[in-house]
């Protein structure tokens, strides 16, 4: 089994291009230190991030760290769940992050909302591989 979240939240407007690359690099460290698999992906003012691993570590990022993090707002937890299905098992890069100008981060978020697939792995999966695809394949 594994642990699976994943959320969009709203960058702060304070917090600079700089600040925002600092962050994509800094979560790429800590989740591949830590073994934890997924993406986070950064695009028009949002961070939308997957993050799968042992359920008490990936908990204590999400609650401990991301929740109180004040460079972002509005939180919206999409999926958490422990599951077998995975969406990076056997990713090479284990943790990949974009800021890919074409990733439109709202729009996925409106998409995610309009088809409920909070908390259904299966759904979420099928609904939300074909975004990813091509976020992933600009990187």
């Amino acid at each position: 089994m594994v642990h699976v979240i994943c959320f969009v939240s709203k960058i702060c407007k304070s917090v600079s291009k700089e600040e925002q690359d600092h962050i994509l690099e800094a979560a790429k460290q800590y989740n591949n230190r830590n073994k934890i698999s997924g993406v986070l992906l950064c695009s028009s003012g949002f961070f939308f991030q997957i993050l799968e691993g042992e359920e008490t570590i990936v908990k204590d990022l999400f609650y401990n760290k991301i929740l109180k993090d004040s460079r972002h707002k509005d939180i919206y937890t999409v999926l958490q769940k422990s599951t077998r299905i995975t969406f990076f098992k056997g990713y090479y890069s284990k943790f990949n992050c974009s800021d890919h100008p074409d990733l439109k981060i709202c729009q996925l978020k409106k998409y995610i909302e309009k088809h409920k697939i909070q908390d259904n792995p299966d759904r979420f999966r099928r609904l939300l591989i074909p975004h990813l695809a091509t976020a992933l394949t600009n990187l």
